[in-house]
């Protein structure tokens, strides 16, 4: 139960940054929320171990419980705060692997093309 909630929450996190951004904010995003994400990779296990040495293994689930209740404040918080993402923003989705062509297909119709040619 714990990995279905809490697994998904950097993918979904990019998401909704990406929603609110300027096309031109994305690297700029993505490297911010890999910053935070490194850094809670870094300090969530030392801060745990240490809980654990104060309690007991139950002090594991106590600590990610006050930490997702933590997320879910920020997250009521924001949502209080923001607009909702314009309209204008969202585009529809284009499948780019139907046009895209491997290189051994690109080589072949070269071969094929310069075979026309001569012929």
């Amino acid at each position: 139960m714990w990995g279905a909630v809490a697994f998904p929450l950097y993918a979904i996190a990019v998401a909704h940054a990406n929603d609110f951004a300027e096309a031109n904010d994305y690297v700029m995003i993505s490297s911010g929320l890999l910053l935070m994400y490194g850094i809670g990779a870094i300090a969530g296990p030392f801060v745990a171990s240490t809980i654990m040495t104060w309690t007991n293994a139950a002090g594991l689930y106590a600590y990610t419980g006050i930490v997702h209740l933590c997320l879910v404040a920020f997250v009521a918080y924001r949502m209080l705060r923001r607009e909702s993402a314009p309209d204008e923003a969202h585009m529809s989705f284009g499948d780019a692997l139907a046009t895209a062509h491997t290189a051994s297909q690109v080589y072949e119709e070269e071969i094929q093309h310069q075979a026309d040619e001569e012929s």
